[in-house]
């Protein structure tokens, strides 16, 4: 019998792709709400929920995702990123489930449809943020150095698609066949994936298990050579660590500034990710395009600008591979702002009665600047480089801050625009995301690292300097480390 023999990078991208799905799933929870809300907002139905119960609708997950996310860090470092996906993918498939029965006539007869329909909310919002930091850390560890930046940073790709299938077929199909269609066509192929996939080689390293890390590295590396090789240069970077995952233990490994300086600057970039507007850009998108008051707009523009998003985060991802991290991010940073400039200018000008800003040209067209700026630079890069900077020690904690962080502020962001819309000038929040793209673009010119063509046991030496932090002598040796890495 003939052995079909699979290419080690085809492995590597099949399992990334699986884990990519997942992060689709969990993206769905959010975008589903602009579907299912438009149908509860409707007063003497089973499931009306007032305009206070809608705002809670959209934002729990949210909510739940800074705790939930920051939980996840460390069940992913106690049980393994891979595992943890698998397990949570059954558990959120049944809270899809549970909210689709709420529309049956039988069910509604039976018990409070309302009640059940937000019990199975806050578990699906719970679940669903458990799983998120795993979908970042899995394929940033299982990646060679050449295919690492690719699949890392088609995190942001991943998460858009999700919003893309909810918006599309939102288009088409009830609130309540999404609620089966959507985990169908994104966990249950996912679980298939990771199945059929090997467990992070650096989880097992980190672990103690390097029988089983080097039989998964020689199951994706090209070469049988390479995966002896790189499990040493592993093993050098785990001299001295504990093999302890507990949630104690990685708490104490917080204290050692060569762990602290690139968690803060991990979290700090995914912060100002989505200070730029990706947060109300994207769960927002269809009330933005409803105060054109063109019909048409309503419907499709989400579709267009998330289809448009997606494409250009795969744009981004392949570009990475061959342009530095930091270049793509100045340019989605510019363009980002660009956008961000537009908007406020539009909404003051339209706020102040000018006829200049009248028609559905000027916003249509900013969003589509900033999804060009964001979707190839900033999404990507932010969340490649977030991750590719964390020491292997403290991965698994750092994933559980960058999303957790994440999390925070989309939910700040999210409360606020809704705030600003009905209270305040609706041109604020767009300067601020303005001011937003300032901070950032500075903090990339000025202190964050270069990844590219570095190993991530390179990047880890980068934090082994002698100097107390804060200290700018310390980050500006790094920056010396960096030009020798840059040199070899």
């Amino acid at each position: 019998m003939v052995q079909l023999k699979i290419p080690p990078t085809f492995k590597q991208i099949f399992a990334a792709a699986s884990s990519g799905l997942v992060l689709s799933g969990l993206m769905t929870v959010l975008g589903l709400s602009h579907k299912a809300l438009a149908s509860f907002e409707q007063p003497g139905d089973q499931l009306y929920l007032t305009p206070e119960e809608c705002s809670w609708f959209a934002n729990i997950p949210i909510l739940m995702g800074i705790p939930g996310t920051f939980l996840g860090g460390f069940l992913a470092e106690r049980f393994g990123p891979r595992r943890i996906q698998m397990v949570m993918i059954p558990l959120l498939f049944t809270t899809f489930v549970l909210m689709h029965t709420t529309s049956w006539k039988s069910v509604q007869e039976l018990v409070s449809a309302k009640g059940l329909l937000i019990t199975a909310r806050v578990l699906q919002s719970t679940i669903a943020s458990l799983p998120n930091p795993a979908t970042c850390q899995y394929p940033c560890e299982i990646g060679d150095s050449r295919l690492r930046g690719f699949l890392t940073s088609l995190t942001d790709a991943w998460s858009s698609f999700g919003f893309l299938l909810c918006y599309f077929l939102g288009v088409f199909f009830h609130w309540s066949t999404l609620m089966l269609l959507l985990p169908t066509v994104t966990l249950l192929p996912a679980l298939m994936g990771l199945l059929a996939s090997h467990e992070s080689p650096l989880w097992l390293a980190r672990n103690g298990q390097m029988d089983k890390a080097l039989h998964s590295l020689t199951a994706m590396r090209s070469s049988r050579e390479d995966a002896p090789k790189e499990l040493k240069q592993i093993e050098g970077c785990l001299q001295g660590s504990s093999q302890n995952s507990s949630m104690s233990h990685s708490l104490r490994v917080l204290k050692k500034k060569k762990n602290i300086i690139p968690l803060i600057m991990g979290a700090a970039i995914i912060f100002l990710k989505e200070l730029t507007g990706n947060t109300y850009l994207m769960v927002f998108m269809v009330e933005i395009f409803k105060k054109t008051g063109v019909p048409s707009l309503t419907k499709w523009g989400s579709v267009i600008v998330s289809f448009t998003r997606v494409v250009c985060g795969v744009t981004g991802s392949i570009l990475l591979s061959r342009f530095p991290r930091k270049k793509l991010l100045i340019y989605g940073i510019t363009l980002a702002g660009a956008a961000n400039v537009t908007l406020c200018a539009y909404f003051f000008l339209r706020d102040q009665g000018h006829g200049i800003a009248d028609g559905p040209l000027l916003p249509s067209a900013a969003l589509l600047i900033y999804m060009l700026g964001y979707a190839p630079g900033i999404g990507p890069s932010s969340w490649l480089i977030s991750t590719e900077i964390l020491p292997s020690e403290v991965r698994s904690l750092g994933c559980a801050i960058n999303t957790s962080m994440c999390a925070l502020t989309a939910f700040i962001l999210s409360y606020t625009f809704t705030y600003f819309q009905n209270e305040i000038e609706t041109y604020i929040q767009y300067g601020v995301s303005s001011i937003g793209c300032l901070v950032f673009g500075l903090l990339v010119i000025c202190v964050l690292p270069e990844t590219k063509d570095k190993t991530l046991q390179e990047i880890e030496l980068l934090w082994t300097g002698k100097s107390k932090f804060p200290s700018w002598s310390f980050l500006k040796k790094n920056q010396k480390d960096i030009r020798k890495l840059n040199s070899v």
